[in-house]
């Protein structure tokens, strides 16, 4: 699974730009099928061959990107 060289600032930033991801106030927030695909176009920036990939290494991109992503926003000491 190749990604991108990227800083998790840079990927903290991709997030913020989509608050229907992130900010409970956003009327879009609830909206499942519209937070998955802006997961997505996280995903593939950050992990260019994202498309080709099956939905197993998929999920665990996913699931990795997205701890860190959660650790290093609200896990900071």
């Amino acid at each position: 699974m190749a990604a991108r060289d990227i800083s998790h600032e840079a990927i903290i930033a991709l997030v913020r730009a989509q608050p229907e991801l992130w900010d409970s106030e956003c009327p879009r927030f609830a909206d499942r099928v519209l937070k998955r695909s802006k997961w997505e176009e996280v995903y593939r920036y950050v992990t260019p061959n994202w498309d080709d990939m099956s939905a197993t290494e998929q999920d665990n991109r996913d699931r990795g990107l997205f701890c860190s992503v959660h650790m290093t926003v609200f896990c900071k000491h």
